[in-house]
């Protein structure tokens, strides 16, 4: 479990090439899973997904065998991973959702992992546009100013269908940031439980930009196991649904998202903020919206 976990970090952080761990329980005949790489050195957005794959699938060892991890020797985006996944080249990514023409090869597995913690965002901001966002009282007087999102990312669709205004810089994940310090008068809406590792990681930043104090935007999302639609695909996701009820019905889930949730809200103030609510009308049933003991609303630390 602990080698699982390590390696698994050191995936999401990009260091080394393609690399074999010694996995779960690891022997000869292991179940590999392939898994795409980190977008930067710096992304480290699917930690605890990973993490809570690695506790659910501990559980099923016993009664299906040992597993290896295998991550990707190269960089991959949404679209890239998905692309790969079809070819068969991908066995499990984490995602927030499968756009339409992937859905006839690939599958969610029906969990949030994060509990929608993906979905509360505050906005990273230059230091001078808070005193322009400090009027913001309603998503009408949120369209003035453009929210700058990866053009691969669902959020695009939900924030333009709410009706405000979105720009798509043709950049990656990475050099977002970059881009938000040489525009004006625009917001980097980030969720809650990657903003503070997202501005560590950008010291170099830190006299320009700044987390908005006022606003909460939320989008009922979350990020989700994807594999493919295929006996294999199928086969993977009944397995991690079975760790999954294992680790949610002896409490070690519930334990992990907590010590996750605290780690990354640490410093962050979200008390008192103005909650902006955009509708998600892009998930299905399956993506179990309407479970709501699966879901954190952040009830607790707003008021």
């Amino acid at each position: 479990m602990d080698q699982i976990r390590r390696t698994t970090c050191q995936a999401l952080l990009g260091l080394g090439t393609s690399m074999l761990c010694d996995g779960i329980g690891a022997k000869g005949s292991d179940l590999v899973i392939r898994h795409p790489a980190p977008e930067s050195a710096n992304d480290v957005r699917r930690r605890f997904a990973y993490q809570v794959l690695a506790m659910a699938l501990d559980k099923t060892v016993a009664d299906r065998g040992p597993v290896k991890f295998v991550a990707a020797n190269v960089p991959m985006g949404p679209v890239r991973t998905f692309k790969e996944q079809v070819a068969g080249n991908i066995d499990l990514a984490v995602s927030t959702y499968i756009p339409p023409e992937y859905r006839d090869a690939l599958q969610i597995v029906p969990f949030p992992i994060d509990r929608g913690l993906n979905g509360q965002k505050v906005c990273i901001i230059r230091k001078e546009t808070q005193a322009l966002v400090d009027k913001v009282k309603s998503l009408d007087d949120l369209k003035a100013f453009p929210i700058i999102q990866s053009g691969q990312w669902i959020e695009v669709d939900i924030l333009r269908q709410a009706g405000l205004t979105v720009d798509t810089p043709a950049v990656g994940y990475g050099p977002l940031m970059n881009w938000l310090n040489v525009v004006h008068g625009e917001l980097l809406a980030r969720s809650v439980g990657d903003v503070l590792a997202e501005m560590r990681a950008r010291p170099e930043l830190s006299d320009a930009l700044t987390i908005e104090k006022n606003l909460l935007l939320q989008i009922q999302m979350a990020r989700y196991f994807v594999v493919r639609k295929d006996a294999a695909g199928d086969s993977l996701k009944s397995r991690i649904l079975d760790g999954l009820g294992r680790i949610q019905k002896d409490g070690s889930y519930q334990k992990a998202y907590a010590a996750f949730k605290t780690h990354a809200l640490a410093g962050l103030k979200l008390k008192g903020r103005r909650i902006l609510h955009i509708p998600n009308s892009a998930y299905s049933p399956d993506y179990l919206m309407d479970k709501k003991e699966l879901w954190d609303d952040l009830r607790s630390e707003l008021a």
